[in-house]
C-alpha cells in the first residue's frame, strides 16, 4: 500500500506554472476548472470539477474524500483512480 498524502494546493500550482511563464490567462482557467478543497452547499446546488493530483500519466492510486453534513462528517474511497495518459 502507498502512503497517503494531500493534494498538491492550488496556490502551490499557481506559483510553480507562474515560475515557468504560463500565462495568466491559461492560470486563470486552471483554477476555475479546479474541484474546490472546501465549499458549502444550499439544498440542490452542486458543482463540479478536475483534481490535479501531481502524480505522473497513468498513475493509479485511491481517493479519499471526506465531507460533512449537519456535524456529521462522512468519508468515502474510490479505489484504482487512473491518472490520463
Amino acid at each position: 500500500m502507498g502512503e497517503a498524502r494531500a493534494l498538491p494546493s492550488l496556490d502551490a500550482w499557481l506559483s510553480e506554472w507562474e515560475a515557468r511563464g504560463v500565462s495568466p490567462s491559461a492560470r486563470l482557467a486552471f483554477r476555475w476548472a479546479q474541484f474546490p478543497t472546501e465549499q458549502s452547499y444550499a439544498r440542490g446546488e452542486w458543482n463540479q470539477g478536475m483534481l490535479a493530483t501531481g502524480l505522473p500519466p497513468a498513475s493509479r492510486f485511491a481517493l479519499i474524500a471526506r465531507w460533512t453534513v449537519a456535524g456529521q462528517t462522512y468519508e468515502g474511497r474510490l479505489a484504482d483512480v487512473r491518472c490520463a495518459d
